[in-house]
């Protein structure tokens, strides 16, 4: 592991220690290479996915002292790092300065509401920063820690990202779990829109996609009164919504009815809603729509269910099962969902059908070549 990567100080003898450092001979600095991979074997059983988790340490040696510096997303994170390195670093005297998130500093509101329809994570925290996640109105996240105006949160899939203040209401435990707690509509229309009345008239509050989740407070007529994040209440055509936990056993018939709903849904980049998808963030939307929910990234979704076999002409795949494609078998790019008779549906350039039969107009002769294995996610 290297000995630079995020250090936060806490308490002025880490400080001192660490500025004295540099004036140390070059045998009392340097970490001795056992601990630097005591903290990797810790890293690896406890945050493998830098994607789900936070794990992020440094070490440094100031004589006889090991200063531990760094951040991590839970305690017993840093519980175990501490112990090992106890064992570990026979003689060295550990100097603590490790923060556990969520950061003290936001008190007790750690949970934020998305308040917004689509609300992008970015992978800093920057307006201009790569996508690489989105999260749907009605989503719980954990808030982590927060710079200047953007809040490092853990989604409902637990991947990491900023999100701009904007887009959440914070709120405490409490406050998390009424919300989670009230009779609750999820939007199944591939866009809808809330009002501050029960007429195509009335003024809109927000707009909706597949997957967000409002609180029911009644109805009047074909509009359901709703409550917002926020606070504010509206009103959304019943036609629009169904209950959260009304929701039908899934069947295969409906993942795929569900999956070409999305026909012609423009490909974006860190997408997973109806304003672009990318081909993960569509089979994501596409499953968690019929109850069952997969990780964000193919490289994450190819790890779940069981294998299917690609072999007799792809005789073994059944409706359902998601095909995974890349450079090599051990570097997964792509995910599409399968539709039978050899063809599939996917998110790129715009989600839409292709086939892996070379004789049927939608084949794709790359898409063919760099198909490496398929999984089945659930019961068939």
């Amino acid at each position: 592991m290297g000995k630079r990567v995020s250090i936060f100080f806490r308490g002025s003898l880490a400080a001192i220690l660490l500025s004295s450092i540099l004036l140390l001979p070059d045998c009392q600095r340097a970490v001795p290479a056992h601990l630097d991979q005591a903290v990797m074997a810790v890293k690896q059983a406890h945050a493998p996915d830098r994607r789900l988790e936070v794990f992020d340490i440094s070490l440094e040696r100031a004589g006889r002292r090991l200063v531990v510096t760094g951040e991590v997303g839970r305690p017993e994170f840093k519980a175990a790092l501490l112990d090992t390195l106890a064992a570990a670093a026979t003689g060295l005297e550990i100097i603590d300065s490790v923060r556990v998130l969520p950061a003290p500093e936001l008190g007790s509101r750690v949970y934020g509401i998305v308040s917004v329809s689509v609300a992008n994570m970015r992978r800093v925290p920057s307006a201009s920063a790569e996508l690489i996640n989105q999260t749907l109105l009605g989503t719980v996240v954990r808030l982590l820690k927060r710079e200047n105006d953007y809040y490092f949160v853990q989604n409902w899939d637990r991947y990491l990202g900023w999100l701009s203040s904007s887009f959440v209401t914070e709120v405490d435990s409490a406050g998390a779990a009424a919300w989670q707690a009230g009779p609750r509509v999820v939007c199944r229309a591939n866009y809808g829109l809330v009002r501050d009345a029960p007429a195509f008239s009335g003024t809109i509050l927000v707009d909706l996609v597949p997957g967000a989740v409002l609180v029911r407070l009644g109805r009047t007529g074909d509009w359901l009164q709703v409550g917002l994040p926020d606070g504010r209440q509206g009103f959304v055509r019943a036609e629009l919504m169904r209950a959260e936990d009304g929701r039908l056993p899934m069947t295969i018939e409906q993942v795929l009815a569900t999956a070409r709903d999305y026909l012609g849904v423009p490909y974006l980049w860190g997408g997973t809603s109806t304003k672009g998808f990318d081909c993960s963030g569509f089979t994501q939307i596409v499953y968690r729509m019929n109850n069952y929910s997969l990780p964000r990234d193919a490289s994450q979704q190819v790890q779940l269910g069981r294998p299917v076999a690609l072999e007799d002409d792809f005789a073994h795949l059944l409706p359902g099962d998601l095909l995974f494609f890349g450079p090599r078998p051990e570097r997964i790019t792509h995910v599409a969902l399968y539709l039978g008779g050899k063809r599939y549906i996917h998110s790129s350039g715009q989600v839409h059908i292709a086939s892996l039969d070379p004789a049927d107009e939608l084949y794709n002769d790359y898409r063919y070549t760099t198909l490496r294995t398929a999984r089945r996610v659930q019961p068939q």
